[in-house]
């Protein structure tokens, strides 16, 4: 309970900075390319970006901790993932300390993104890395395997990540509080953990935590296998031109709405910007020719999704590209989180997201 707690708290907080950090960015984005700038004003937003980005980062592994992302699902093979990251998992192990990697036999496929499997073993592995202190030798053991598992939340075949180390380990009182979002004991920054607890279980999994003072510590992640291994290994390029139009924008923060209105429109787009369902509905009623729309997931009064469901009922056919600062149960279905873009954006990251959905048409 105290951890759920933590969670809708860390969701709550990161979609209101990232909302706002969606405004610092979109007028900072939209200064460098329409403005003519001397160096010194140019470096100075520049440095304003950079920054932005970097706190977007941190709300980020809020964000995961608070299970506030999508999952963009694909079918991928844990076995392959893990085995390509052995030169960068060996540089993040000390000296004196040994890596081993052990694959399953069988097929390990899940169906997860690939750079949210990566980011799990990367501060899985980083974690044992910092359980060496003080010491000149000792194993990290990364193993891969398949099997069947009976709990709430698995009831089938399973894949399992196993990390397992022979460090200085967790008492008691720290392994209960172990995945809490910035507990640290040894000066990193305590997201580690709770980034990957919040991550497995969005996914439908279980992360299991075991350790003893002086003997190391093991942790599992345990994840629904899929039998289906018809695994996509290539991604379709995006083309240079596309077509421009008229997009109907849909979001009910003013700074926001205006912030995205301004890179859409550096883009070539005709933009009509609207607070909610009242305008939206106007415009569909008058039966405008829209090529897009982009509409923000959570509305003041109600789900962006059940909005546009409500459109297409009334007539709209045009494609729709969802933005949200914080995702939720709703916004965890393939189809929507492969048209999903999560604020802050920079033009360059809207405009490969209008590409792409364009691209299905």
């Amino acid at each position: 309970q105290r951890m759920e707690s933590l969670s809708r708290m860390a969701g709550g907080v990161a979609h209101d900075f990232n909302n706002a950090l969606m405004v610092v960015i979109g007028i900072g984005d939209n200064l460098l390319m329409t403005s003519s700038l001397n160096d010194k004003s140019k470096k100075g937003i520049e440095t304003i970006l950079s920054v932005s980005r970097h706190i977007s980062d941190m709300t980020t592994q809020l964000l995961l901790f608070a299970k506030g992302l999508p999952i963009k699902e694909s079918l991928v093979d844990v076995n392959e993932i893990v085995q390509e990251m052995t030169a960068v998992l060996q540089q993040m192990v000390p000296t004196g300390v040994e890596l081993t990697i052990t694959l399953s036999e069988n097929p390990a496929i899940v169906r997860l993104p690939l750079e949210q499997i990566e980011r799990m073993v990367l501060n899985l592995v980083r974690n044992s890395s910092m359980a060496y202190e003080g010491r000149i030798e000792g194993r990290i053991h990364v193993s891969v395997c398949v099997d069947t598992v009976e709990s709430a939340q698995l009831n089938d075949l399973a894949v399992c990540i196993q990390v397992k180390d022979d460090g200085v380990g967790m008492d008691e009182p720290t392994l209960e509080r172990a995945i809490e979002p910035y507990f640290s004991i040894r000066g990193s920054t305590g997201l580690g953990l709770s980034t990957v607890h919040g991550l497995i279980e969005q996914a439908g999994g279980i992360l299991e935590i075991a350790s003893q003072v002086g003997k190391g510590s093991i942790v599992k992640l345990w994840m629904p296998a899929t039998i289906d291994q018809n695994i996509k290994r290539t991604v379709r390029p995006l083309k240079h031109a596309l077509r421009k139009g008229t997009i109907l924008l849909i979001d009910d923060e003013p700074l926001v709405r205006s912030s995205v209105k301004v890179l859409l429109e550096n883009l070539g787009w005709h933009v009509l910007g609207v607070s909610g369902r009242e305008d939206a509905c106007a415009i569909v009623a008058q039966d405008v020719k829209l090529d897009l729309v982009v509409c923000d997931v959570r509305l003041y009064e109600e789900s962006g999704f059940d909005l546009i469901n409500d459109l297409q009922k009334k007539g709209l056919s045009a494609s729709v590209l969802y933005i949200t600062g914080f995702a939720t149960p709703s916004t965890e279905t393939l189809a929507q989180n492969e048209n999903l873009l999560v604020k802050p954006f920079l033009s360059q990251d809207l405009n490969q997201a209008i590409q792409r959905l364009l691209q299905q048409v």
